[in-house]
């Protein structure tokens, strides 16, 4: 009796397998007969242009670029008194109860000793906050006041996002006029006042 069901379990599993792989063979005669099929092209020496394939571009007028009032930038050395007094506004302005006067501290390699002494001094005389508070300055445009070789002054817009405790944050718009003084090579910020 088992011998019979074994046959017959047999004989069932190889039925069922042959149904499976002709099942498989129809479907892909199927999908092999309905694929679009590309046709075969042999092409030999250069093909010919015809009329219709010819490009025609039309006549080319060249343009003139109209030469500008003044150059973005005079010289290097307005380059310079621009860079320096973006970099000092955007760190000058830009601070937080957490950082411990990191940003007058990273302003002394471009300051006079005059300023680098206000900057100490200030450090001395403020007691530390309990409550954080922080500000992030973003120069929005400058302007130089004055310039002669030695001395510039540059007014600096900026935009000030202050944020409290909560994380409450309010935008204010500020101007801060940067003083310099060319010392050798080298412009360094010599005193900066707050206008607004």
């Amino acid at each position: 009796m088992q011998q019979e069901q074994s046959l017959y379990s047999k004989r069932r599993l190889t039925v069922l397998g042959v149904l499976v792989i002709l099942v498989l063979i129809i479907v892909f005669l199927v999908w092999w007969w309905f694929v679009p099929k590309k046709p075969i092209v042999t092409q030999t020496g250069t093909p010919a242009i015809t009329e219709s394939d010819r490009v025609v571009l039309p006549k080319q007028t060249q343009v003139l670029e109209t030469p500008s009032a003044r150059p973005a930038v005079a010289d290097q050395g307005e380059a310079q008194i621009l860079s320096l007094a973006r970099n000092f506004a955007e760190r000058y302005g830009s601070w937080s109860t957490d950082s411990g006067f990191q940003n007058l501290n990273d302003l002394a390699p471009y300051s006079t000793a005059r300023l680098r002494a206000e900057f100490e001094d200030t450090i001395a005389a403020t007691e530390t906050p309990t409550l954080f508070k922080g500000s992030e300055t973003v120069v929005l445009k400058m302007d130089i006041q004055s310039r002669t070789a030695s001395a510039a002054g540059v007014l600096v817009t900026t935009q000030r996002i202050e944020t409290d405790s909560q994380l409450k944050q309010t935008v204010t718009y500020h101007d801060l006029l940067v003083f310099m003084v060319k010392q050798g090579e080298f412009w360094y910020v010599d005193r900066a006042e707050w206008k607004n």
